[in-house]
């Protein structure tokens, strides 16, 4: 975890900033390091943990919240040394009453792991004064008159990569605006899903607004402005207003003040996408119609850290039409995706076009753990595969796989696999032959890759190929694979498997006071025995244990009891 330092919008930004007359005052070091610890929201206490609460309190009032080990340390309350609140725990904080006013120069870092829950109740930040800035969070079910998850009065604020959803107000279900001259930044963050009556996402009252490379979607107003409501100056660049709704200026109203839209798209709003009273400039904006075509249909994750609206591939009065003065200016999209194809493209989302690649797979290896078993004769097996993405690509979406049986035709098991594997039963006495081609999030996809033709075998207990030691006795239950099993349950009693494959699964029972076992595999021992015990029930034909290999080759595994109890040999499963 760490602090970032209070920045403004430094390096490329500090040139969009300037060329719109937007001026933050940079900071030169960090104040305090403060590490809340507990994800809990009670009343401040001595007891050893740093809350969120706990560490707003110590930045206001530059006093620690506590003497004990681990308590909040004291802040500076230096505006040219802000502190910065990191986290060393994950999860979620679930507030039990307003968090307290922010009152001094800040940082409040989630480096992505963190989420404030109002529970449609409470305000999680209201911002009095300082320069403030609150990364990489998301923020959800806030409630207030004034900014249902923030409220700004601060003289700056930057929310950056943060989530900002379910949250409702009367004036800025997501965000209300009432900072200084410098007023509100909203960069590479996406406000969904908010409600109020002005200003379904954010209500920004006479202050400035600037939304870089954000997304504001899904929220609605019962009067005005379902994603913005203005009555400052509002200035975006890169930005996506979707499918927000309203009985008036369903997109954007701007009641006041002027307006100034770079590169941004106002599409498939309820009533008009822009109603606007005040001075209007548009750069490269689309601001008409449904956005059919143009962009998806819902707001979902595309790769990065927040949701987004999608470019389709279908939208070519997007694609490649932005100015490129501020593509310059912000070189890659919400997502992290490089704008790097010389022209980029209107809204906060770059389309990639360029396709994935797999990388490995699809390789089928049979399983072996407790809880895994044959189903009749079928075997339990896992096929494994992995794609990339080009470098500042959406990233990886999803993968198809598909599967041939016996030489027919291709059969689509999968379409949307999130994993990097995928679980089948494989019957035995058939061939089988997969494929698999990964898709990115903007819906580009790779070649087919295809892996080896392999047939599924399952070798009884009673084969040749399977040697005993002395002690070893044959019984016979309908509830073994083959209708018997041989058992032992004395120390050193062992058994070997010579097999010709490329997987091996050891079929075996676990009972009630059941024994352990050694594994060896090629001489090999492996780091890992085998219990075969349980307390309370008996397990059959279970997959115990597992082993593949790159390529078909010959090898031997051995078992060998090494804590006394029953061990059984049922059969085992190859892949060959």
């Amino acid at each position: 975890m760490r602090g970032r330092q209070i920045r403004g919008l430094v390096g490329a930004m500090a040139a969009v900033m300037a060329l719109m007359t937007v001026f933050v005052t940079p900071v030169a070091a960090l104040g305090s390091i403060i590490t809340v610890n507990s994800l809990s929201d009670g009343a401040p206490a001595n007891d050893g943990a740093c809350t969120l609460r706990e560490a707003i309190i110590a930045a206001n009032t530059n006093t620690a919240s506590g003497a004990a080990s681990g308590e909040c340390q004291a802040g500076t309350n230096d505006p040219g040394n802000p502190d910065a609140i990191v986290f060393s725990v994950a999860g979620t904080i679930t507030l039990g009453s307003n968090l307290p006013n922010v009152a001094s120069s800040l940082s409040i870092d989630g480096d992505f792991a963190i989420t404030i829950d109002g529970q449609d109740t409470w305000l999680p930040f209201y911002i009095e004064s300082g320069i403030v800035e609150l990364h990489d969070l998301v923020i959800v079910n806030g409630f207030s008159t004034f900014g249902g998850a923030i409220a700004n009065g601060g003289t700056y604020l930057l929310v950056e990569r943060t989530s900002i959803r379910s949250s409702h107000a009367t004036y800025g279900g997501g965000i209300y605006n009432n900072g200084g001259s410098s007023g509100l930044t909203l960069q590479d963050s996406t406000v969904s899903g908010n409600a109020a009556q002005y200003g379904g996402g954010i209500y920004n009252d006479a202050a400035a607004l600037t939304i870089v490379n954000s997304t504001i979607a899904n929220n609605s107003a019962s009067t005005s402005g379902g994603g913005i409501y203005a009555l400052g100056s509002l200035t975006t660049i890169n930005a996506t207003i979707a499918r927000n709704s309203a009985p008036v200026g369903g997109g954007i109203h701007q009641a006041a003040g002027a307006m100034s839209l770079y590169n941004t798209l106002v599409l498939g709003n309820t009533t008009a996408n822009v109603l606007a009273a005040g001075t209007v400039s548009q750069t490269r904006s689309l601001t008409a119609g449904s956005g059919s075509g143009i962009i998806d249909t819902a707001l979902r994750n595309n790769g990065g850290h927040t949701q987004t609206v999608r470019l389709l591939a279908t939208g070519t009065s997007a694609i490649d039409k932005a100015d490129s003065t501020y593509c310059g200016y912000v070189p890659v999209d919400e997502r992290g995706v490089i704008r790097s194809d010389g022209a980029c493209d209107i809204g906060a989302v770059e389309l990639d076009k360029v396709a994935p690649k797999m990388t490995s797979g699809p390789k089928a290896s049979l399983r072996g753990a407790n809880g895994v078993f044959l189903s009749g004769t079928s075997s339990r097996a896992r096929i494994t595969f992995s794609g990339t993405d080009n470098a500042g690509g959406s990233g990886v979406g999803r993968y198809t796989l598909a599967q041939s049986v016996d030489g027919g035709a291709w059969k689509t098991l999968s379409s949307a696999i999130s994993t990097t594997h995928y679980d089948k039963l494989l019957a035995r006495g058939h061939t089988y032959r997969f494929r698999v081609r990964v898709a990115d999030h903007d819906g580009n996809r790779s070649a087919w890759k295809y892996g080896p033709t392999f047939s599924v075998k399952l070798i009884q207990q009673t084969s040749t190929s399977v040697v005993y030691s002395s002690g070893w006795t044959t019984q016979s239950l309908t509830v073994f694979s083959g209708g018997s099993a041989k058992h032992a349950g004395t120390l050193g009693r062992a058994v070997r498997f010579t097999f010709s494959g490329r997987s091996v699964a050891f079929v075996t029972s676990a009972w009630i006071g059941g024994g352990v076992v050694a594994v060896y595999v090629d001489g090999v021992r492996q780091p890992n025995d085998v219990l075969l015990g349980e307390d309370s029930h008996n397990d059959y034909r279970m997959q115990a244990f597992a082993k593949t290999w790159s390529s078909v080759g010959t090898h031997t595994v051995r078992f060998v009891i090494t804590l006394a109890g029953r061990v059984d040999v049922d059969a085992f499963a190859v892949l060959k």
